[in-house]
């Protein structure tokens, strides 16, 4: 029955993220229509550098549907209010600190990445601020299962970024306004999500502080590790190729990386369905390989058909969806979907592992990211070679993952035979 719930909460999950998807890459044809070839590279360049320092706000998001779904399961709403209502005080505080070092550092990031205005640096600090607060509404729902509103939040989200960027750009604001068209639907949403949590402020807080406090400080240190670990392996590539090649291959480079990352991003939905569930199932004891074997296997079919797509049609995809004017990158994007596979696929493992409250492989991604990043400094005489490294040391972290839930779970099996056999019936 849990199988099939995800099934059915992933497959709805999938329309409603394709549907956010798609408005969000329109907006990326839009820009790199709009835009010049440096602008469009400074833009995503700067956008990689947000996820990287917003690294924070995604372990808020997974710390938050952890312990939602843990509480629920084990119907304690009062813990969840006071998980909720801590996060907001502690976060306010933390984000505000953080926008004035990121202002503070604002020239240094300028000058490292070639960019001649401080303006949409500062812009991307105030994202990082309201991108900090947004998961803690969005992790609460997740923990909830409350997977209706995170597909039309995540809808939403597409669509009015979409809608801003257009509009701003429309009227004279440039990157500027590209990058004000991505804070705006961050605030709307925020708004919006605090409806399915108005049921909270009529319970009262029932908590142990200090041990829970606890309980979710030594969750959220190897959370934050990983989740910057694995950003930056995903993100670095455009901040480097940004630093060291010129701005026209950044440009290029920037395209490619948009439509192969889709390889990546397709699956994302199954994650949302997959994580409340194997968290709830580790508390009361049920299965979660089975829950792993399917996510694993909805993965390669969904990444497998952007593969198809990029390897028969890159030119046309290209031309089509980016413009004319970068139709030379495709024999990038053929091989930018290759390199994203491994990274889909390693991104499940992350999140079944976080999920369960098993926080060690994250002695494997940051020696990883370290890995990468040390080899793209060393190794990067073209675009095709940064490509390849990305690619390797995805592949790497996943077999190496892999291999080490494969042999928990055998070792589980082993030694607990009749409970493994109650679990899977």
């Amino acid at each position: 029955m849990i199988n099939n719930k995800l099934i059915k909460s992933g497959f709805y999950l999938f329309l409603a993220s394709m549907a956010g998807n798609v408005s969000a890459y329109f907006f990326q044809f839009y820009m790199s229509r709009k835009l010049s070839v440096d602008d469009f590279g400074m833009l995503n360049s700067l956008l990689s550098l947000s996820a990287i320092v917003s690294v924070p706000a995604g372990t808020v998001s997974l710390v938050m549907a952890r312990y939602v779904s843990k509480f629920n399961a084990l119907q304690n709403i009062g813990k969840i209010k006071y998980l909720f209502f801590n996060a907001y005080v502690k976060l306010l505080i933390a984000g505000g600190v953080g926008f004035g070092i990121f202002i503070s550092l604002s020239a240094h990031i300028s000058n490292f990445l070639k960019v001649s205005t401080r303006i949409p640096i500062i812009l991307i600090g105030f994202s990082l601020l309201l991108s900090l607060i947004l998961p803690i509404n969005m992790g609460l729902l997740q923990g909830l299962q409350r997977f209706g509103y995170l597909g039309i939040n995540g809808v939403l989200s597409g669509v009015l970024r979409l809608v801003f960027g257009v509009l701003l750009i429309y009227i004279g604001l440039g990157i500027n306004g590209a990058i004000l068209a991505g804070i705006i639907p961050i605030f709307i949403i925020i708004l919006l999500t605090f409806y399915p949590a108005r049921f909270l402020f009529n319970r009262t807080i029932e908590c142990d502080k200090e041990k829970y406090t606890k309980e979710i400080l030594w969750y959220s240190l190897p959370t934050i590790l990983s989740t910057l670990s694995f950003t930056g392996l995903l993100n670095i590539d455009l901040v480097l190729v940004k630093h060291f090649f010129s701005p026209e291959e950044a440009g290029n480079y920037a395209a490619a990386a948009i439509l192969g990352r889709s390889v990546f991003y397709l699956p994302g939905a199954i994650i949302l369905a997959m994580f409340p569930m194997v968290s709830e199932s580790h508390t009361l004891n049920r299965d979660i390989y089975g829950l792993l074997s399917k996510a694993l296997l909805f993965t390669v079919l969904l990444s497998g058909a952007g593969l198809v797509l990029f390897s028969v049609f890159p030119s046309q995809l290209m031309g089509l969806l980016m413009g004319n004017k970068f139709i030379a990158t495709a024999p990038l994007l053929r091989i930018f979907g290759f390199a994203m596979l491994p990274f889909a696929l390693l991104n499940i493992l992350i999140n079944f592992n976080l999920a369960r409250h098993n926080t060690k492989f994250v002695y494997t991604l940051a020696p990883g990211c370290l890995l990468e990043i040390f080899l793209l400094y060393i190794f990067h005489d073209s675009l095709t070679h940064v490509i390849y490294i990305m690619g390797g040391s995805g592949a790497l972290l996943f077999l190496v993952n892999f291999f080490l839930i494969l042999r928990e779970k055998t070792g589980y099996v082993y030694r607990y035979p009749q409970i493994a056999q109650i679990n899977t019936d």
